[in-house]
C-alpha cells in the first residue's frame, strides 16, 4: 500500500485523509519502534512522530519512493 495517496490531502488540513493515513502506518511505525521499547516511552514517541507528519506535511516532496511520510 502506498500511504502517499494521502500526501495532498493532508498536506492541505485534511482530517480524515490524515485518519486513513494514520490506519494504514501504525502498524509499520510502531513495529519499528519496537526495538527501543526498552529505552523510551515508544508510546510517546510515535505520538509525536504523529504530530510531526501532521504539522511538516505541507512540505513534504516526495523523492519517488513510496510512503513519503514514513
Amino acid at each position: 500500500m502506498n500511504l502517499d495517496d494521502h500526501l495532498e490531502a493532508i498536506a492541505q488540513g485534511d482530517v480524515d485523509a490524515f485518519g486513513a493515513w494514520v490506519a494504514g502506518a501504525e502498524r509499520p511505525l510502531r513495529d519499528s519502534l519496537r526495538s527501543f521499547a526498552v529505552h523510551v516511552d515508544t508510546e510517546a514517541v510515535l505520538q509525536e512522530a504523529l504530530l510531526r507528519v501532521w504539522q511538516l506535511a505541507p512540505r513534504i516532496v516526495p523523492d519517488g519512493r513510496p510512503n513519503a511520510l514514513l
